[in-house]
């Protein structure tokens, strides 16, 4: 059910944009103050609960999913970059690719899946040759970074083939 945010935990910008690493400044900030949220835990615990422990690989998965089936894409309004804490997210069910990509990093360096060898990244892209317009995060798995893009969904590998250009940041939480 929906819930009014709690505009304190949101980071809004209006335009132009200083730069793309304070905007992954912001998000590894967000990301790193979710992970004493309550109300995430209970997101993470809830998507991890019918799993088997310690077993990182579906883990990330049930992650994956919860904010797939969860989190409903609603871009920013024009001529604003909102970044919302993950607790907006959950709460509204709502945010777009920078807050879904909060979340989940938030759930995954939560879920201690960076301690046991799984290393987390934000990466920003652009497509067909346009500006950088888009993130989502990469994980370390089995000897090779995994996109997980909530937004992309079962579209990611065509969407990964269209991007012409690309950063990536390292979450250092």
């Amino acid at each position: 059910m929906f819930q009014n945010p709690d505009s304190r935990k949101m980071v809004v910008r209006k335009q132009p944009h200083y730069s793309i690493e304070q905007t992954v400044e912001f998000m590894r900030d967000l990301a790193e103050e979710g992970q004493t949220s309550p109300i995430v835990r209970h997101f993470a615990l809830e998507a991890i609960s019918k799993i088997k422990p310690k077993d990182a690989i579906t883990e990330i998965g049930a992650l994956y999913h919860a904010c797939c089936r969860d989190v409903h894409y609603v871009s920013d309004p024009i001529g604003a970059e909102f970044l919302q804490h993950p607790e907006v997210t959950i709460k509204t069910s709502a945010g777009d690719c920078d807050d879904m990509t909060i979340l989940l990093a938030t759930t995954l360096c939560m879920s201690e899946i960076l301690s046991i060898g799984h290393p987390c990244r934000f990466r920003i892209v652009g497509f067909d040759g346009d500006d950088y317009s888009h993130v989502f995060l990469e994980i370390y798995v089995n000897g090779r970074y995994v996109a997980l893009d909530p937004v992309a969904g079962p579209s990611t590998a065509s969407m990964l083939k269209r991007i012409t250009k690309s950063k990536v940041f390292e979450i250092k939480i």
